[in-house]
């Protein structure tokens, strides 16, 4: 749940230029992958 609040805000940041797109791609690719590492 966190998880799916997270995203659309770590998007939002990358659309703004807070944070590159890259970053913000990689951080949520390496939550899901721990996420799934979990389930």
């Amino acid at each position: 749940k966190a998880f799916n609040e997270m995203q659309p805000i770590v998007d939002r940041q990358a659309a703004k230029g807070l944070i590159h797109k890259n970053k913000a791609a990689r951080h949520k690719a390496n939550l899901t992958a721990q996420i799934n590492k979990l389930a």
